[in-house]
């Protein structure tokens, strides 16, 4: 099994059911952690497909968890040199997601 196939079956797992927790921020801490790698760039290329509204409601999160990155780089890096992030990021997704539904 490939990566990419690996990659977009748990980003499908997060979008679709809003898989566990600790298995959202042990892979994006993985993920970001990885940045430049081409793991990365699947998980990239995976991004493209998911919902816009989904993307928007991240991005968001991302803004507001993270204040002083000045772009998508600095925010990758801050999030994985915090784990705390990742956590946090989950929980305001999932906030998201509830005010959209």
């Amino acid at each position: 099994m490939n990566t990419l196939t690996v990659l977009l079956v748990a980003s499908a797992v997060f979008v679709v059911c809003c898989s566990e927790k600790d298995k959202f921020v042990k892979f994006y801490n993985c993920i970001a952690c990885k940045a430049g790698s081409p793991e990365f760039f699947e998980y990239m290329e995976c991004l493209k497909y998911k919902p816009s509204r989904c993307k928007e409601v991240a991005n968001q999160c991302k803004q507001q968890l993270i204040p002083g990155a000045r772009n998508e780089t600095e925010q990758w890096e801050q999030i994985c040199k915090n784990s705390d992030i990742a956590e946090k990021l989950y929980d305001c997704i999932g906030d998201g997601e509830e005010k959209v539904e």
